[in-house]
Order: C-alpha cells, then sequence, then structure tokens
C-alpha cells in the first residue's frame, strides 16, 4: 500500500481503536504480520492463493461480530465519508458501487461502462466538501473488489495484478475520473485474463477425433455420427473443428484419404520395381 505497509496499518488501527474487523490476507507467512493480526484481533489471517470456503467463513464471522455490536432496535449509520449526503444519493451509490462487483462477477464491459458513468454523474452531484472523502471510500472499495476478484480467479500470482499496481493513491487533487480509469482499465484486463481462461477450459477437445479419423479413414462417417460419439453439437464441433485445424471436417477427411491413398501407390510401385 502506498506509504505505509500492511503490519503497520494493523498497528495504527489498533492504537486508535478502531472497530473496523479485519481479515488479514497475504501472500507469506510472515511472523511479523501474524504477531500484529494476534495483537490487532484480526478475525483471519488468510494466505494466498484464498480458499473461497475459508474467505467465506472469515466474512460470515465479521458479519455476526457486526452484528453483535449493533444496538438492538438500533439503525445503521452511513460510513462518516457519506454522512454529508442524503438517502436518495446514498441508495444510487451503493447500487452503482455493487454495479461494479456484478459486473466483474458477469464479465460484463458493458456493465462495467455503465456503473461507472453512474459514479460520475453521482460524484459530480455530491457537495464539495465531502468529495474528497467519498473519492478516497471509492478508491478503497474498487480495491478490494479488485483484488479479491484477482485473487479468486488467478491460480498464480500474476504481476499485473499485484496489490501495488490495482493501488491508486487518492490525494487533494484526484477527480472521479482519475480514480474510475485507474481501476477500470484494470477491471477491464481482468475480465479479458478471466474470459480467456474460461473460454480455454471449455473449449472442446478435438485430439481424439482427429485421431478417429485418421484410424476409421475408410469407413463411411457423418457429421451426425461424431457429434453422437463424442457428444458434442454439430454446430459447435464444425467451429473448433475450422478454428483448430484451418478447414472443415470433409476437407479434413479428404485430406487423410488421398494422403493414404498416395502412400498405397507409392508403396506398390516399389514393390513392382523390386520384381522387375
Amino acid at each position: 500500500m502506498p506509504g505505509i505497509d500492511g503490519a503497520r496499518l494493523l498497528q495504527e488501527l489498533h492504537q486508535r481503536k478502531n472497530e473496523a474487523k479485519i481479515i488479514v490476507i497475504s501472500g507469506f507467512s510472515d511472523y511479523a504480520y501474524t504477531r500484529q493480526a494476534l495483537a490487532s484481533h484480526a478475525i483471519d489471517y488468510l494466505l494466498k492463493p484464498i480458499d473461497p470456503a475459508e474467505f467465506n467463513a472469515a466474512l460470515q464471522r465479521c458479519a455476526e461480530a457486526l452484528r453483535a455490536r449493533r444496538p438492538e432496535g438500533g439503525e445503521s449509520q452511513p460510513p462518516a465519508a457519506l454522512q454529508g449526503v442524503d438517502a436518495v444519493w446514498l441508495k444510487e451509490y451503493q447500487e452503482a458501487r455493487e454495479g461494479i462487483r456484478r459486473s466483474l462477477d458477469g464479465l460484463s464491459e458493458s456493465g462495467l461502462q455503465e456503473s461507472e458513468s453512474r459514479l460520475r454523474g453521482l460524484i459530480e452531484a455530491c457537495p464539495p466538501s465531502s468529495r474528497l472523502p467519498i473519492l478516497i471510500k471509492l478508491g478503497f472499495e474498487l480495491f478490494s473488489h479488485l483484488e479479491e476478484h484477482a485473487v479468486l480467479w488467478l491460480s498464480n500470482d500474476d504481476p499485473r495484478f499485484h496489490p501495488s499496481l490495482i493501488s491508486y493513491a487518492v490525494g487533494e487533487g484526484s477527480t472521479a475520473d482519475d480514480i474510475l480509469e485507474h481501476y477500470g482499465a484494470l477491471a477491464r484486463d481482468l475480465i479479458g485474463v478471466r474470459t480467456s481462461e474460461t473460454q480455454r477450459q471449455h473449449r472442446a477437445d478435438i485430439r481424439p477425433i482427429r485421431r478417429y479419423l485418421e484410424a476409421h479413414y475408410q469407413e463411411n462417417i457423418t457429421l451426425e455420427g461424431l457429434s453422437r460419439d463424442f457428444a458434442i453439437s454439430k454446430e459447435y464441433l464444425c467451429a473448433v473443428f475450422k478454428k483448430e485445424t484451418g478447414c472443415n471436417l470433409t476437407e479434413y477427411l479428404t485430406r487423410i484419404r488421398l494422403d493414404k491413398a498416395r502412400d498405397l501407390i507409392t508403396h506398390y510401385r516399389q514393390i513392382g520395381r523390386e520384381h522387375v
């Protein structure tokens, strides 16, 4: 994090008697962090890559601790950063902010763009005295969304999404455009990486089909039969086969038969010369 490391931040929170519920997420089993996490009464200390079940369990413990602290029948108050705005603005801000999370979950760049546009308009409409606290809060929330998705989606640490590169230091001169452009570009990169990985995982493996064609080229092979035997739709099989080989099934099968015929002709010519 800019200007302060995680252990120092935990120490500061503890010294100021901040009542925030803390989950420490680290890529290293570092004793200094562990000791400070215990001293700061952190809810949990999780190592990357994050186990989603452990992460959700820690969040659940945070929620339970917060509910236990809330006075019975009392209504939660908006954070200090948002106390200069009215309830309508607050509701729209929360919806737009959650729109960013939903867009990441759904790999939707259009949804991301729509939520960014709503947030820009809302921040422009907020009182000038509240703008900097709101920008700081927004920056932290967007950082949290992106880091959470990077941890859950990327099996190995990707240098493009290291926390030090995701983070954006919000200052007096920062604008909504600065923050949203920074995090928006990272979100689009993350969506692209996740989309490519998902497509790779779900791409049909046509190697068994190619081996089958090479072994059974003399038989009456049909698209319907291949679709049935390999449990893949005809349309998807045609599209993937064309993409992987550069030709359609009929062309590929014809090429195999011609190659085999050429090999046979060469073989028999060789036998004929040997017996002359």
